[in-house]
């Protein structure tokens, strides 16, 4: 009889962790604006504010890999899509973006 394998697995599930050499072959998605844009939404009353980084995204202090990880924050919702709740598709009207 064959032992069975233990998958031990953490609260943050079995992905593993990224390098930056592998985060640097990845295709940046082509609906996002450049490294130092700051995208401006307003959601129920408030202005969101969110910086583009070269990684990532800044918002309120935090940073994101994804602007659904943002989007998320904001609205508490779990399905929801950071460029569509940027308006970063193509049918949008986009949301504020201003370089710094």
């Amino acid at each position: 009889m064959a032992k069975k394998q233990s998958n031990t697995r953490t609260a943050g599930g079995t992905r593993k962790a990224t390098t930056k050499a592998a985060a640097a072959t990845r295709t940046r998605d082509a609906r996002l604006p450049e490294p130092g844009t700051t995208l401006t939404r307003t959601y129920k009353g408030r202005e969101i504010r969110v910086a583009v980084l070269a990684d990532g995204f800044r918002y309120d202090g935090e940073t994101f890999r994804s602007l659904t990880g943002v989007a998320l924050k904001v609205t508490g919702y779990p399905a929801i899509s950071g460029p569509l709740f940027f308006k970063l598709d193509a049918t949008a009207t986009p949301a504020k973006t201003t370089n710094v």
